[in-house]
């Protein structure tokens, strides 16, 4: 396949590329239910990519993992997830670190609810030490438990700001890549805070050293961002309610997690159609807007990566049918599905 290998000014490649990447997870308070949550989707999120020719890029919350590991009643939920996940490798899938740090204190409440602490909300928020400890004991451990090469993060609910100590904890970890910023997107939330409405708005790529959105020369880790753009009102509204009138609720938790919920319907509404970036994710938009969000992206920035974005436990049947009718897009677009590993392999 023909390639021209993109430099830090954004230079296109010869063809886009498709990311699909998976925060593959449960619910971040503590809410269990391997079947629901993470097994059953992703076994459909995987079969539309493999039906298109596409591979997935699975981040894996450790966090969460682990700490369940060690729990009597969850231990062969999360031998299931293994089983899942080496499954997925074998066929040409790859797996990458996801961290919820709130998983590191939990306690039991009931048969399928932890209580854990919301002050460990934000990786960021932790102080440089532990950070650093958490990112190099979570890839070690990934690595070890699924003997896979993991070589990018993205920071549980978006927490990598203020980012200096988290982009030094990737590279003494030795990740190389950060997949976190999804420009034009903020969350004002005291505990979901991020802001990343300064992200460079031309490149597709760049490295960083101490702020995740500044672009630094020579730096250690590349900054891959989520895929964004405007949409129509309309298809936002229109999917809302669709989705509202179906009982699935992934939109409201993935388009807009800070400006209401379906008991303010009204409201959340309202911020929906003022919303000004959304991702590129199934569980948000149809086919037809998606294709048209990632042709806009690709105009602006060069020829990719294009980044979708999607969580296990928001994979509906609308996502579902969503990805399968991007992804038959993408391949009569002729854009060619890559990971991490390969597009740094590529770079050098």
């Amino acid at each position: 396949m023909q390639r021209a290998i993109r430099n830090a000014r954004g230079d296109a490649r010869a063809t886009p590329e498709v990311l699909v990447t998976v925060d593959y997870e449960m619910d971040g308070l503590g809410w269990v239910d391997f079947e629901r949550a993470m097994l059953a989707p992703t076994d459909r999120l995987l079969a539309v990519c493999e039906r298109h020719g596409y591979v997935a890029s699975l981040f894996v919350d450790v966090s969460e993992l682990r700490a369940l590991a060690e729990h009597p009643d969850h231990g062969a939920g999360v031998e299931r997830v293994r089983e899942q996940l080496r499954g997925a490798l074998d066929r040409g899938h790859r797996v990458e670190l996801h961290l919820h740090p709130q998983w590191d204190e939990h306690r039991e409440q009931g048969p399928r609810q932890f209580s854990l602490d919301v002050a460990r909300w934000r990786i960021a928020n932790l102080e440089a030490d532990e950070i650093a400890t958490q990112l190099r004991d979570g890839r070690a451990w990934l690595e070890r438990w699924l003997d896979t090469e993991v070589v990018a993060f993205r920071a549980g609910a978006w927490g990598i700001q203020p980012s200096a100590a988290v982009l030094d904890g990737l590279a003494q970890a030795g990740l190389r890549v950060d997949s976190t910023v999804a420009p034009g997107t903020s969350n004002r939330s005291e505990l979901g805070w991020y802001d990343f409405r300064k992200a460079p708005a031309e490149l597709p790529w760049w490295r960083v050293r101490e702020d995740v959105l500044v672009p630094a020369e020579e730096a250690p880790i590349v900054e891959m961002p989520i895929t964004t753009g405007r949409t129509r009102a309309r298809d936002r509204v229109g999917r809302a309610l669709r989705d509202r009138w179906t009982g699935d609720h992934a939109f409201l938790a993935e388009a807009a997690p800070s400006v209401g919920s379906d008991r303010d319907w009204r409201a959340t509404l309202h911020a929906v159609r003022r919303l000004r970036h959304v991702r590129l994710d199934p569980a948000v938009l149809d086919a037809s807007p998606m294709l048209h969000l990632a042709e806009e992206w690709v105009s602006a920035r060069g020829a990719g990566p294009i980044v979708l974005i999607t969580h296990s436990k928001s994979f509906s049947p609308a996502a579902e049918r969503a990805l399968d009718g991007f992804l038959a897009g993408c391949q009569r677009r002729g854009w060619t599905a890559t990971s991490y590993a390969e597009w740094l392999a590529d770079l050098g």
